[in-house]
């Protein structure tokens, strides 16, 4: 009995946070794919059913985070129109000052390394920034006499990145790439090396936070790095310099098979993957407050509460589009890297074919690209439906505004048919001529004149006999 009792006390949030996180759980791995054995995992019709008789039978919520998550996503698209709006130029050097600030953080821990070995299974390990260069020269050599290896260096603060790029000579534009703060998607290949940046917009809490990972790739080495993009200086937090990378280090032992069979372009396509999905917690937000305005919707809504809600939608709509621009301009970039890496198997190559033949890209690697473009195009496909869906809602929005005014133009239209000719008559009978001016209005002084005017307003036929023809009214 209590744990009935306890049941039913659950709050309309909770339970729906519930239903909506185990099926957002199953659904997102249907959505990815399975990296095991099974192959995909389906939902039952019972969890389907249970989930759409609850969202039917329960009331529409949109509680204060929903509204606090709704600002921060209008609030970052702001930030974003006029960061645009200024006129920014890439810089095409590493800044000095990267150098300058290094000497005075020696201790500072600079890089999370991980290597990828057949003899053994290494952990992540972090290298300060007074070790890195013997690190790097370390990792260089190995690369050089070992074939299978492959090591991931993900840089957690950039003054590191001066004495990476010389270390691994980086071409001057990768380099610079990665100061890169646009939020813009990049491809640059290099001969035998190549940089792909993509941006991301994750939920985290009652906030939206937009980051950008860049990917750097050669023959064994993979670099990466992220940044906070547009933060807001209002409100200052601490951002975690690997957040979207966590999952993956803490489930190395799981990508280390396929880093060691597939080599470095493997590890950038889980990377890329990983920074995809983290879109995910944005969407379901979009897609849940998409579902609530559409049951809010209908025609005993007050005025000022459907310009409330047709605000809420365009920051909704907006948001959608500026998700969708994000993925689009990372879809194309992931899309040229295919047609380069396609490319380079040619028997003539192009110049970018011969960029990335054979110490980046191999056969073996094509499926996994092929793969992420067709996420991004899942991605972008969900939020094209996303936008369909938000313009529905506005004409729908918009068409019950209309209907409200056209019933009430029907119902005035209704009460003007009934009283004008009340009124009418009541103008005529209410001049008062007398007979001494030589006209009268009829029934001015007889005592039954007012039930005869009241006769004629309900439509009775005997007192316009009698105002027509002369005839006697019988009362």
């Amino acid at each position: 009995m209590a744990s009935k009792q306890d049941a039913n006390d659950l709050s309309f949030s909770s339970r729906l946070s519930r239903l909506t996180d185990r099926i957002t759980h199953r659904t997102s791995a249907q959505r990815w794919g399975s990296r095991g054995s099974e192959g995909g995992i389906n939902l039952t019709g019972v969890e389907i059913e249970e989930y759409d008789q609850f969202l039917s039978s329960a009331k529409a919520l949109w509680t204060l985070i929903d509204q606090q998550r709704l600002i921060a996503l209008d609030a970052l698209h702001k930030r974003m129109l006029e960061y645009h709006n200024n006129i920014h130029v890439k810089e095409t050097a590493l800044h000095p000052m990267l150098a300058a600030e290094a000497e005075e953080n020696r201790e500072l821990m600079v890089v999370q390394a991980l290597k990828f070995a057949e003899d053994k299974v290494e952990k992540p390990f972090s290298v300060t920034f007074g070790d890195l260069p013997s690190f790097c020269r370390k990792v260089k050599q190995e690369g050089a006499a070992e074939s299978n290896s492959v090591w991931w260096i993900h840089i957690r603060d950039l003054i590191a990145l001066q004495t990476i790029a010389q270390s691994f000579d980086m071409h001057d534009l990768i380099a610079t790439g990665f100061q890169d703060l646009r939020a813009h998607s990049t491809f640059i290949p290099a001969f035998g090396e190549a940089l792909l940046s993509t941006v991301t917009c994750l939920r985290e809490n009652s906030d939206f936070n937009m980051y950008k990972m860049y990917i750097y790739i050669s023959k064994h080495v993979v670099i990466t790095f992220q940044a906070e993009l547009l933060p807001d200086i209002m409100d200052p937090e601490l951002s975690s310099p690997d957040k979207l990378v966590n999952h993956l280090f803490e489930n190395y032992i799981q990508v280390r098979k396929r880093c060691l069979k597939y080599g470095p372009a493997y590890l950038l396509y889980e990377i890329a993957l990983n920074t995809l999905k983290a879109l995910d917690s944005s969407m379901e937000f979009l897609s849940y407050a998409l579902s609530y305005f559409n049951k809010v919707v209908h025609l005993r809504l007050l005025h000022r509460e459907r310009l409330a809600i047709l605000v809420k939608m365009h920051m909704i709509s907006s948001g959608i589009r500026f998700f969708r621009g994000l993925v689009s301009e990372a879809s194309g970039n992931v899309r040229t890297f295919v047609n380069t890496a396609l490319d380079s198997f040619d028997p003539r190559p192009s110049g970018f074919g011969r960029m990335l033949h054979t110490n980046v890209i191999q056969e073996h690697h094509i499926p996994y690209l092929m793969d992420l473009l067709d996420s991004c195009e899942f991605v972008m496909t969900s939020l094209s439906h996303q936008i369909d869906e938000s313009e529905l809602l506005e004409q729908k929005l918009e068409a019950t505004m209309q209907m409200r005014a056209t019933n009430t133009s029907i119902v005035l239209s209704l009460i003007a048919t009934i009283f004008l000719p009340l009124t009418f008559f009541a103008g005529i009978y209410g001049m008062n001529f007398s007979v001494d001016g030589g006209f009268s209005i009829p029934m001015l002084n007889s005592p039954n004149g007012p039930v005869i005017f009241y006769w004629m307003c309900g439509g009775k036929s005997d007192p316009w006999r009698y105002l027509l023809r002369g005839e006697s009214v019988l009362m």
